[in-house]
């Protein structure tokens, strides 16, 4: 299984796969700890234009790609508002089943999704993940302080996830 399983927004749960199963992903985080160390995980360490190229390269080719999006006026499934590598990765797979998600947000310049295109497709609505930073300690407060006195009205910013990110949006909320 090839995933981009996010620390802290969703889990993989190792112990219901087969034990032959192995999980590769961007993310190597402490809950990954015992199975990576067995050889039942194991961590890419690329940024996503890296696994991006990765994906071009023709390494991985999946039996299934499994992906989720919100439901367009005319039928379709947009991918949503966080796409990123998807498109590339179904390219890559010999079959998509796709979940219609009422709680995913559909966007029209999103790319999008034919049901007539997957090999399985589901209406489904469950509540999408949520990231919790937790409290922001004082070394992150002081970090989103110095960079949001660089930032101007008008200027665009990508944000990552994590304490500092989240206190450098709280400083420049107006």
């Amino acid at each position: 299984i090839v995933t981009s399983a996010v620390p802290g927004i969703n889990s993989f749960p190792l112990e219901a796969l087969h034990p032959t199963a192995t999980l590769t992903t961007l993310f190597a985080h402490a809950s990954l700890a015992d199975a990576l160390e067995a050889g039942q995980a194991r961590h890419l360490p690329l940024s996503y234009g890296g696994f991006v190229s990765l994906l071009r390269s023709g390494r991985f080719d999946f039996d299934l790609c499994v992906a989720q999006g919100g439901r367009l006026s005319d039928g379709a499934t947009s991918l949503g508002p966080a796409v990123e590598f998807l498109p590339l990765a179904m390219a890559r797979a010999r079959q998509t089943a796709l979940l219609t998600n009422a709680a995913t947000p559909a966007l029209r310049t999103s790319p999008r999704m034919e049901r007539s295109e997957v090999a399985l497709h589901a209406e489904v609505d469950t509540p999408l993940p949520r990231y919790v930073t937790g409290s922001i300690d004082p070394a992150a407060q002081r970090i989103a302080d110095i960079i949001s006195s660089l930032v101007s009205d008008g200027d665009a910013l990508q944000i990552g996830l994590g304490k500092t990110p989240a206190a450098l949006m709280d400083a420049l909320h107006d």
